[in-house]
């Protein structure tokens, strides 16, 4: 069973003052054993250490700035994500470029085959932003908001983003495939 609260070990990547979904996400993931059903929604940045709450030991689980779910081995999984205001010192590199080397766009379409040694949400993640830019050109920083999956796929797997819906250059929606639809992730300018 998850513990009530744990700690998430993440670190800076590159030059980003922020933490990447990507990290937090695949934290959690090899925390909890989740594997289908996954979520997970930010409502703002996250800059310092992090915690994971059971959410049903929160009085207001839609306070925190984060929340996560999914099915695991061992049930149902509800967390929230918190700042403690630990300073998080830890850097390592990180080359973007290099996760959407191997990517195409046809259309508001992006495929990639396999994405070298990225973890399949530092993939998602990565072509979707490369996506964004490359066919809207909003001119915006992206932040991620939240990303729904059925399941957790091997790292390799063959995916295909498709921008399905974007309000302006502020909100942008996409299906996330492989074979079949998987998913959707969805990212806000600024």
């Amino acid at each position: 069973m998850t513990p009530t609260r744990f700690s998430l070990s993440v670190s800076f990547k590159g030059d980003r003052t922020y933490l990447q979904s990507a990290d937090i996400f695949n934290e959690i993931v090899a925390h909890t054993g989740a594997m289908r059903g996954l979520s997970l929604s930010f409502r703002h940045l996250l800059s310092h250490g992090l915690d994971a709450i059971d959410a049903g030991s929160c009085d207001d689980p839609s306070s925190f700035p984060a929340r996560f779910r999914g099915d695991g081995v061992k049930g149902k999984i509800d967390l929230v994500i918190s700042e403690t205001g630990r300073t998080i010192s830890e850097r390592i590199p990180y080359d973007e470029e290099a996760v959407v080397q191997d990517s195409e766009i046809a259309g508001f379409s992006i495929s990639s085959r396999s994405g070298g040694d990225a973890s399949l949400m530092e993939r998602i993640v990565a072509l979707n932003k490369r996506l964004i830019h490359q066919t809207l050109k909003p001119g915006k920083k992206l932040l991620f908001t939240n990303v729904i999956l059925t399941e957790l796929l091997p790292p390799d797997a063959p995916l295909t983003l498709t921008l399905d819906a974007h309000l302006g250059s502020r909100l942008f929606r996409s299906s996330i495939h492989s074979g079949v639809k998987i998913g959707e992730i969805a990212f806000y300018g600024v």
